[in-house]
């Protein structure tokens, strides 16, 4: 009895290993693909900031910008195991 329970414990550390283990790798895959799209807003963004001459205009594609690298920033930490980030409104 006590030797089919120390099996069954050990099969079921392993498929909460394996549980765990599958759920880190899809945070991870989506934290990829979130920030390859983040990239792409951040880089257009970027170009806005640039061609725009109205200063308003321009501080708003500004303000995308920022908040942007902000996602991209949380989104290396959480990729890199590090604590997250926290989201903060800051206004300008």
């Amino acid at each position: 009895m006590l030797i089919s329970e120390i099996l069954q414990r050990s099969i079921l550390q392993e498929e909460i290993q394996k549980s765990h283990w599958e759920r880190e790798k899809m945070a991870l895959e989506v934290c990829h693909i979130c920030r390859n799209r983040f990239l792409s807003i951040g880089g257009f963004a970027r170009k806005l900031t640039q061609a725009l001459q109205d200063p308003a205009l321009r501080r708003r594609a500004g303000i995308i910008l920022d908040e942007v690298e902000k996602v991209e920033r949380a989104l290396d930490e959480r990729r890199n195991s590090q604590a997250p980030t926290e989201f903060r409104r800051e206004d300008p």
